[in-house]
């Protein structure tokens, strides 16, 4: 079901390639889109983890030639894509270090995408940088309260934009992960459930 919000998102990302950046920006993409989209489709792990590392690779290259002051929201764009990517290779194999790498790219976007300039680009990534700090918590035990601070900290951000007026679905969603991550934080057992048990997955 696509939303407004899911429909401008789509237009920030599903450019038309200008120039090489572009291109392999693109390109990059399309080999991430081979992640879940059809849940009847089984795939190995080994293929995952080969298309999600082309996939990094075809952005990495991209951010090479993109100067982030001359293409500020292409440069943001790349990161995002790049973390997306990185969350979903966590999932599979070196999960904290994948994570962390999502993280910093994540924090990297928002370098150009502020609240006031792109409202829902900016809350999407906060989301996102929720969703992970999240992961995090739930892997690293000795560092839970800190990443469930942090995920809270992104999800507040992203409450920003998502309003119960305007966006009530994500407003529900956000809401839901702040307080299973002070559940966490108080100690309680088993209540970070993600929405393939009850969380969202990242916003694309």
């Amino acid at each position: 079901m696509t939303n407004v919000l899911d429909r401008r998102f789509i237009l920030l990302i599903f450019v038309m390639p200008t120039d090489n950046i572009q291109m392999k920006s693109v390109l990059g993409e399309g080999v991430a889109n081979l992640k879940v989209e059809d849940n009847n489709i089984e795939r190995d792990q080994k293929d995952i983890i080969r298309y999600c590392e082309k996939a990094i690779e075809a952005y990495t290259q991209s951010l090479k030639a993109c100067d982030l002051e001359r293409s500020p929201k292409l440069h943001a764009m790349i990161q995002s894509n790049l973390a997306n990517i990185y969350v979903r290779l966590g999932d599979i194999k070196d999960k904290a270090e994948n994570y962390k790498k999502a993280i910093d790219a994540y924090n990297e976007a928002l370098k150009s995408n502020s609240i006031s300039q792109f409202p829902v680009e900016y809350a999407i990534i906060q989301f996102n940088l929720g969703n992970t700090y999240s992961k995090l918590a739930d892997l690293e035990e000795q560092n839970r309260n800190k990443y469930s601070e942090k995920a809270i900290e992104a999800y507040g951000e992203s409450l920003k934009v998502f309003t119960r007026e305007s966006f009530p679905t994500y407003y529900v969603t956000i809401q839901n992960n702040i307080g299973n991550e002070y559940g966490k934080l108080a100690g309680v057992e088993n209540i970070a459930i993600s929405i393939n048990n009850a969380k969202y997955g990242n916003l694309m």
